[in-house]
């Protein structure tokens, strides 16, 4: 608590902070997001979780399993990570009320979004919950193919606590602070490329038509469609749509909050999952052989001598 204190303060001095956000180390130029995270400067105030990615953790807060030890650490881990993301709001904040750092944070939360894509993939969760596992069970799963090249579930889900905290303001309901976004910022390139994201609502050809309505090729192919799907089209002459040169702090704070969530949260929610199921199959498990072991311990001297072998191995494992 005393380090986020010591940034808070340090940032809340205006010429500190830029000093910090314009160093080479707040924003470093890597490829990936795992080097993201170790090379940034906010690294450290960002990874702090609860995430068994971090042995010492659970290590430290988990003396024993029992039902008290657990209640109470898991009490004293929500507690602690609410302290951090409350730290760490307050240190975004006095960073982007400063003209100087605003434009270095924003390209932070950029980059944690464009170097941790790999996270919003399939196959990401299964891969990520075989490396958590191989840690702490190095004989029941085989080694992991690649190397870490993502940032950290903490990394994610706390930068997107504190994007959520800056939010607040705009998602009230009838907020006039909302009418503010901008939504062709994601058709921009200004912060995200999300050219080859999946449309839900538009085809490509209907997003080219929207900006060049004009083209006689585009809109005959944007009517076949939507006569395809008996939807009614937009009026002919409807002008261009116009994506905007810049954009506004609140279609930032929105939309990079959105995309942190996809890429971290999302992806974390399904590698708990994962974790969730790991436990149960291990569990039930576990109790076969519970019930197995009192089954032969049962059978006394009569126990053979293949099955006597069986049992001492299972005594073990146990």
């Amino acid at each position: 608590e005393a380090d986020y204190r010591a940034l808070h303060a340090l940032v809340r001095e205006k010429p500190l902070g830029a000093l910090l956000a314009r160093d080479a180390t707040f924003v470093p130029p890597v490829r990936t997001g795992h080097a993201l995270e170790t090379s940034s400067v906010l690294g450290p105030f960002l990874g702090l979780s609860c995430f068994p990615s971090d042995r010492r953790v659970p290590e430290a807060c988990f003396p024993s399993f029992s039902a008290p030890d657990v209640e109470g650490g898991t009490s004293s881990l929500r507690l602690s990570l609410q302290v951090v993301h409350m730290a760490l709001k307050s240190i975004a904040t006095e960073l982007l009320k400063n003209a100087e750092a605003k434009e270095h944070f924003f390209r932070l939360v950029a980059a944690a979004c464009s170097l941790n894509m790999q996270r919003a993939q399939q196959y990401f969760p299964h891969a990520e919950t075989q490396r958590l596992v191989y840690a702490l069970e190095p004989n029941r799963e085989e080694a992991p193919q690649l190397p870490v090249s993502t940032s950290s579930d903490g990394f994610m889900i706390n930068l997107g606590a504190a994007l959520l905290q800056l939010c607040e303001p705009f998602t009230a309901p009838g907020s006039p602070h909302a009418a503010k976004i901008d939504s062709t910022y994601l058709l921009s390139t200004h912060r995200l490329n999300l050219d080859k994201e999946t449309r839900l609502c538009a085809t490509a050809d209907d997003v080219m038509y929207w900006l060049d309505p004009r083209n006689p090729d585009l809109r005959r192919r944007y009517l076949d469609r939507l006569a395809a799907e008996a939807v009614e089209p937009d009026p002919e002459g409807t002008p261009p749509l116009e994506v905007s040169a810049s954009f506004g702090t609140v279609t930032e704070y929105f939309f990079l909050t959105m995309r942190v969530l996809h890429v971290g949260l999302l992806s974390s929610f399904t590698l708990y999952h994962q974790l969730a199921q790991q436990h149960h199959r291990w569990r039930t498990e576990l109790e076969l052989r519970e019930a197995e072991l009192t089954r032969m311990r049962g059978l006394g001297g009569a126990i053979p001598v293949a099955a006597s072998a069986l049992l001492e191995t299972m005594e073990a494992e146990t």
